[in-house]
C-alpha cells in the first residue's frame, strides 16, 4: 500500500510549482490571505460553500503561499483519498465475505482500487489543483466508508455515527455536489436499515438504537448545516440568474464521461464517437456493477447512479450550474465499482489478462498525464506577464484588468496590489467569477480614468475567457504604445500593453492653473 501511496503522490507532485495558478487557483490563494472570521462572508459572495477556504487557510499559515505550497493541501487530499478508497472497498469486501480485514479476498481489490485511483489522469488533475474537489473526493469516500462501518458494526456504536455525520456535513461544506452522495447514502442506508429490522436475530434494542443513532446523525447534519444554509439558497438564486448557466443533455454527459478518462471532446471530430463508445461502456459497467453486485458492493454502483443521475436531472432544466469536473466525486465510486466487478470473473487465467490490460491502460494514461503537464510547463501565463511589467513599470504606475477574474489572476503576482484596478464602464460581472475577494473601490470607469493625473498605465487581460469583455477599454486619450503576448494553456494568450496618457490642452491649462 505505501508504493501505490508513493506512485499515486509522485504523480500528483510532478511540476507542482512549475506553473503559474491559474484563476480559480488564485481566487482560492486570494481567500487563504483573509481571517477566518472574514472568510465566511467572503464565501457567501462566492459559488461554493467555505469549508476548502478554511483548511487552506491553516494549511498556508504552516506552509507559505508559494503555487506549490499551496497546491500541496490538494496533493494531500488526493493521497487520502487513495488510503479511502482501499479501506472502503477492503471494508465492502469483509462484509460481503464475512471475512478478516486481512483476508486475500478484501485486500486484492481494494488494492487494485487504489491503484487506478493513484494512476488516474482526472484525479491527478484535480490533486494539483488549488480547488475544493479533490478535498471533496476525499470526503465522499470517507464519508461512505464511515457509513459503512456504522451500518455494519455487530453493534451500533454512538462514535461510529458521529464521525459520519461529521463527514458528511464536512463534505457539503466543502461542495454542493456532495448532496448527492448524501442521497446515495440516504437510499442505501435506509434499506440496509431496513433489512435489520427484518432480521429476527437482532433483539429489538439493538434495532432501537440502530434507528435512534442513523436519526441522530441526520439532525447532526442538518444542524451543522443549519447556518450555511441561507447563503447557499441565496448563492443559488444568484447563480440562477446568471446568463451563463445552460440546460446541459446527453452531449454534456458524454463530454463528462469522456474527460473523465482523458479522452478530448469534440463534437466536430472522430473523437466524439469516441467518447460515445465510452459512454456506453461507462453506463454498462456501472449497472453491471450494481445489479451483480453484493450487498454493500452495490453501494458503489448507487452513488455512481444517483450522481449523475440528480446532475442530468437537474441540468436539464433552463439553467445547469453542473460543471463536468464535479464528477470526480463520482469517479472515485465508479474506479472501485471496477475493482469489485473485475475480481468477480470465475476464471482465473481470463481475469489475470483483464487486469493486466485495466493496468497497463491506466499506466499508459498516467504517463500521458505526466507528458500533458510536461506541455504546459513551457506556457508561463500570467506569472511571466506581471514579471515583464514589473521589470519596465516605474513606482506607483497603475495597472488596469478588465474584470474581477483578471484582478484575481494577476495579484498572487505583484508585490503590491495597491495600484491595480478594475477599468469597466459598469459593476456587471458574472456572479463567483472573482468578485468575492475584489472591493468595489478598486472599481473605475473609463470617465474617471481620463481625469486621472498620470502619464503611463498598463493592462493584463486573457483572451480566451468567455466570462469577461475581450480587452480593457481605454479612453482615447489613453495611446496603447507597446504590446506583448504570454502563451497559456488555459487562457489562450495573456496580453500585456503600455499605454500613455495624452492630455489635451484644456486639461493640461486645468492642471497648471491647480499648480
Amino acid at each position: 500500500m505505501l508504493l501505490i501511496v508513493m506512485l499515486g503522490a509522485s504523480g500528483r507532485v510532478y511540476g507542482l510549482g512549475e506553473l503559474s495558478l491559474w484563476f480559480d487557483e488564485c481566487f482560492c490563494w486570494k481567500m487563504s490571505t483573509y481571517p477566518l472570521s472574514e472568510q465566511w462572508e467572503r464565501a457567501a459572495g462566492d459559488n461554493h460553500p467555505p469549508l476548502f477556504y478554511f483548511f487552506l487557510k491553516l494549511w498556508t499559515l504552516l506552509m507559505g503561499h508559494s503555487p506549490a505550497a499551496v497546491r500541496l493541501f490538494s496533493v494531500f487530499a488526493g493521497i487520502v483519498t487513495i488510503l479511502g478508497a482501499f479501506l472502503l472497498v477492503r471494508e465492502i469486501e469483509t462484509d460481503v465475505f464475512q471475512c478478516s480485514k486481512n483476508d486475500a479476498r478484501s485486500i486484492k481489490p481494494a488494492l487494485f482500487a487504489a491503484v487506478l485511483i493513484a494512476l488516474s489522469p482526472f484525479q491527478i488533475e484535480w490533486a494539483q489543483t488549488v480547488r475544493m474537489y479533490a478535498l471533496g473526493a476525499a470526503l465522499s469516500v470517507w464519508s461512505t466508508w464511515a457509513l459503512l462501518r456504522a451500518l455494519t458494526a455487530p453493534v451500533p456504536r454512538i462514535r461510529d455515527w458521529i464521525l459520519y455525520a461529521l463527514l458528511a456535513a464536512g463534505l457539503i461544506y466543502t461542495h454542493y455536489f456532495g448532496f448527492f452522495i448524501l442521497a446515495a447514502h440516504g437510499i442505501y442506508g435506509g434499506f440496509r436499515i431496513l433489512r435489520v429490522l427484518k432480521d429476527r436475530r437482532k433483539t429489538s434494542s439493538e434495532k432501537k438504537k440502530l434507528i435512534l443513532l442513523a436519526f441522530l446523525a441526520v439532525c447532526l447534519v442538518g444542524f451543522l448545516w443549519f447556518p450555511w444554509n441561507n447563503e447557499f439558497l441565496l448563492q443559488r438564486q444568484r447563480g440562477l440568474e446568471q446568463k451563463w448557466g445552460r440546460p446541459q443533455g446527453l452531449d454534456y454527459f458524454t463530454r463528462s464521461v469522456s474527460e473523465m478518462f482523458g479522452l478530448m471532446w469534440n463534437p466536430a471530430s472522430a473523437e466524439m464517437a469516441r467518447a460515445r463508445i465510452v459512454t456506453i461502456l461507462f453506463l454498462f459497467l456501472t449497472l453491471a456493477a450494481f445489479i451483480l453486485g453484493r450487498k454493500s458492493e452495490r453501494l458503489l454502483g448507487l452513488i455512481v447512479i444517483t450522481s449523475f443521475g440528480f446532475a442530468l436531472l437537474l441540468g436539464s432544466g433552463s439553467k445547469s450550474l453542473i460543471a463536468s469536473w464535479y464528477f470526480l466525486f463520482a469517479h472515485v465510486f465508479f474506479l472501485c465499482a471496477i475493482s469489485v466487478l473485475l475480481f468477480r470473473i470465475p476464471s482465473r487465467w481470463f481475469s489475470r489478462i483483464i487486469l493486466s490490460v485495466v493496468l497497463i491502460g491506466a499506466g499508459w494514461q498516467f504517463t500521458q498525464q505526466l507528458y500533458w503537464r510536461a506541455s504546459r510547463i513551457n506556457d508561463p501565463s500570467f506569472q511571466a506577464a506581471v514579471n515583464y511589467v514589473e521589470a519596465l513599470r516605474k513606482n506607483g504606475e497603475i495597472i488596469f484588468v478588465n474584470g474581477p477574474r483578471d484582478y484575481v489572476a494577476v495579484s498572487p503576482y505583484l508585490p503590491d496590489c495597491k495600484s491595480m484596478y478594475v477599468l469597466s464602464d459598469e459593476w456587471d460581472f458574472v456572479f463567483g467569477t472573482g468578485t468575492a475577494v475584489v472591493e468595489r473601490q478598486k472599481h473605475l470607469t473609463p470617465a474617471s480614468v481620463s481625469e486621472l493625473n498620470e502619464s503611463r498605465a498598463w493592462i493584463i487581460f486573457a483572451t480566451n475567457k468567455s466570462m469577461n469583455p475581450a480587452g480593457v477599454a481605454m479612453p482615447k486619450d489613453w495611446i496603447d504604445v507597446t504590446e506583448e503576448r504570454f502563451n497559456d494553456w488555459r487562457y489562450g494568450q495573456i496580453v500585456v500593453r503600455q499605454y500613455e496618457h495624452i492630455r489635451t490642452a484644456d486639461n493640461a491649462i486645468e492642471q497648471q492653473s491647480q499648480l
